[in-house]
């Protein structure tokens, strides 16, 4: 799938389309780490899941979720749409 992803990625930079997208459809991780390059990530499973993403990309650096943060069991589909939308291309 990174590879369907990687045009978007470059067009947009927005690496949270995909974030979200597991966050919302892949139970189980128990953690993400986001990349600057070619969308490149770290996922983690655990049986007892946190459910947490990092990012070490220059201008959004940190964590953009996990337990207890505002948003965490909200459904994030207006996220990742457009990623959905470019790859149906």
């Amino acid at each position: 799938m990174v590879n369907s992803i990687l045009p978007y990625y470059e067009q947009t930079g927005h690496w949270q389309a995909l974030a979200w997208w597991i966050h919302d459809n892949v139970p189980g991780y128990a953690s993400m780490y986001f990349f600057p390059k070619l969308a490149a990530f770290n996922i983690s499973w655990h049986e007892k899941p946190t459910k947490t993403i990092q990012s070490y990309i220059k201008g959004s650096r940190g964590t953009l979720i996990k337990p207890g943060m505002d948003g965490f069991d909200d459904d994030h589909s207006a996220e990742y749409q457009a990623l959905l939308d470019s790859i149906k291309r």
